[in-house]
């Protein structure tokens, strides 16, 4: 018997801030994994914030100064672009 976790496949999520703004398409096996590679490429490090392991489906910020900064799932509307394409092999 296998020891590991299925996830699920990896997939697109376009994410609005608060106020509207489009931030981009960011991939991730979860909305909360999708949103971790955004703030990564805004320049924060897994330090802090990372995503909660096997399940993928939480932030995890480094004090709650950062989770003000930043925002979790809460802050964001991450909508479902599907699959991605390189994940269809």
């Amino acid at each position: 018997m296998s020891n590991t976790t299925s996830l699920p496949a990896l997939r697109s999520f376009r994410f609005y801030s608060a106020d509207g703004a489009d931030f981009g398409v960011y991939e991730g096996h979860t909305p909360a994994e999708a949103l971790a590679v955004l703030h990564s490429d805004a320049g924060y490090h897994r330090g802090e914030v990372r995503v909660s392991m096997p399940d993928r489906e939480e932030l995890i910020f480094a004090s709650p100064e950062m989770e003000a900064l930043l925002g979790g799932l809460d802050r964001w509307t991450a909508v479902d672009l599907g699959e991605c394409p390189k994940a269809r092999r």
